[in-house]
């Protein structure tokens, strides 16, 4: 079970935190960003389910505009869009990130992904896998 997720730069949420319990209500006035906080999780659950975020479900080629047009109206052009969680795991914690962003030196799509993992596992470095950044990647691996 998640702990915690973290969405930046994703519709009305520039920067947010959510630390989940068992049960975990959410509760607010219209336009608070309610939705578009569970449309974010679905946004990024959807291109690590496919694995391959230069696609859609039908096969059809994806250009930078699909991956931001979703993207906070202030944060800058070149502020990544990202979503990352934590959860407990029998190795210790564990905490996920992913990160899109717009790369004119990538082709076809201009579409950067950068993914990190890491694994507390009771020493006192983490286990890091870490892919993407400034290399060109086209799938999501970790």
């Amino acid at each position: 079970m998640f702990k915690k997720i973290t969405l930046k730069n994703f519709r009305t949420h520039t920067d947010t935190t959510l630390e989940l319990g068992a049960i975990t209500l959410l509760f607010g006035t219209n336009n608070a960003g309610k939705s578009n906080l569970f449309a974010g999780i679905r946004h990024f659950s959807k291109l690590i389910a496919r694995a391959e975020p230069g696609k859609d479900e039908s096969g059809r080629k994806l250009n930078a505009g699909d991956f931001f047009q979703h993207r906070h109206n202030l944060a800058s052009n070149n502020a990544p869009i990202s979503f990352s969680c934590e959860w407990t795991h029998k190795l210790g914690k564990v905490e996920y990130l992913i990160e899109l962003y717009e790369n004119s030196n990538f082709t076809p799509q201009n579409v950067g992904c950068r993914e990190r993992i890491q694994v507390y596992n009771g020493s006192k470095q983490p286990l890091i896998k870490e892919i993407g950044g400034d290399k060109p990647i086209d799938t999501i691996s970790l």
